[in-house]
This record gives structure tokens, sequence and C-alpha cells, in this order.
């Protein structure tokens, strides 16, 4: 019998190979022995063996589907409802009444943001279940919603912006910021580990 991945000449019951260490466990005599490399003479056992590649970590990734997913559509869920109700507004000690009464566009993009809040909410339990089953597409589907989230929050402060014609782009930057810089973070996180995600 020889062994699967060294080619090595081995004993008939052996349960590991004694050159590569490789587990011969499930093999049956029966099956057609792999042949020998071409060796020109010199000894099998002077052949080099690659070593085994290392694993990555995977802390960011357990982080991620045990989590920050989870929270994050929590925590959108409990936005959108917040903003459905005009609760935001009470913080400045006003109603949402008066605050909608003098903008009345104001209304229109609070109900708007929620309703996209709530559909990212249902995406993120999708998208935790793509990653969670290292689907091939589990990344690209975390990338865009990392893109909508941020998509979502800049397209709010400049509506905001526009509906209470006044200018300060600092809301819509730093949202654009955070996400372009989340996404490439993420994205050379799980190029580093694409040979997990092929399902």
């Amino acid at each position: 019998m020889f062994c699967p991945r060294c080619g090595s000449q081995i004993p008939d019951n052996s349960n590991f190979c004694p050159r590569c260490a490789a587990s011969l466990t499930g093999q049956s005599p029966a099956q057609t022995p792999v042949q020998p490399p071409v060796n020109f003479g010199q000894p099998v056992w002077n052949a080099p063996v690659a070593p085994a590649p290392q694993a990555r970590p995977l802390k960011w990734f357990k982080f991620l589907i045990y989590f920050a997913l989870w929270a994050g559509a929590v925590g959108n869920l409990i936005t959108a409802i917040a903003f459905l109700t005009g609760a935001p507004y009470t913080m400045y000690g006003s109603s949402a009444e008066e605050i909608y009464s003098a903008l009345p566009a104001l209304r229109v993009i609070d109900i708007l943001y929620a309703l996209v809040l709530l559909g990212l909410s249902v995406y993120a339990f999708y998208v935790r279940s793509r990653l969670a089953h290292f689907k091939a597409n589990g990344p690209t589907t975390l990338y865009w919603l990392r893109g909508l989230l941020g998509g979502a929050s800049a397209g709010y402060s400049l509506l905001v912006m526009i509906a209470a014609e006044t200018v300060n782009f600092s809301g819509v930057i730093s949202s654009v910021a955070s996400t372009v810089i989340i996404l490439l973070l993420e994205r050379t996180y799980f190029q580093k580990r694409a040979n997990m995600f092929v399902n």
C-alpha cells in the first residue's frame, strides 16, 4: 500500500503514514494503490513534504455572526420605530407634531428612512445566514449591507439638510467616510479567507 499524500510505501494495516503523518483511516487495502513518484533510484523518504496551510483566525467573523449582525438588526429596528413615532424630536424638548408642522417634508423623510431601516434589519438576518453557512456570496451580501446602511444614513442627512434649507455636510461626510473604511477593512479580511466561502 502507498500513502496517498506522499507516495511512500507503508504497511497495509497502518492508520497513518510514518513518513508524512497523513491519516489513513477510512482507506481500505482493496483500493487501487497510488503509484509511487518516479524517484530515479532515490529513496522516497527523501522527498520534501509541503507544510499544511496555516488557518487564519476567525475572531472578527465570529463577532459578526454571533453578535454584530444581530445587534445591528435590532438597533435598526428600534431606530425605525423611533422615526415612525417621531421620538427623536422629544430629546430636544419639542413634540414631533411641532417639528412636522414647521417642516412638513420631514415627516415623509422620516417614514421613508424608517422603512429602509426595517428592510435592512431583515436583510441583516439574511446576511448572517449566508456568512454562518460559509456561502460563496456571504461576504458580498455583507458588503451590500454596509453600503446600503451607509447610503441610507448619508441620504437621510442630505434630505434633512434640503428640507431644513441648511448647509451642514458633516453627517453626510462622516457616514460616507465610515462606510468606506469599514468596507475596505472587511473586504481585506474576507479576501484573505476567500477559500472558506465556497458553498
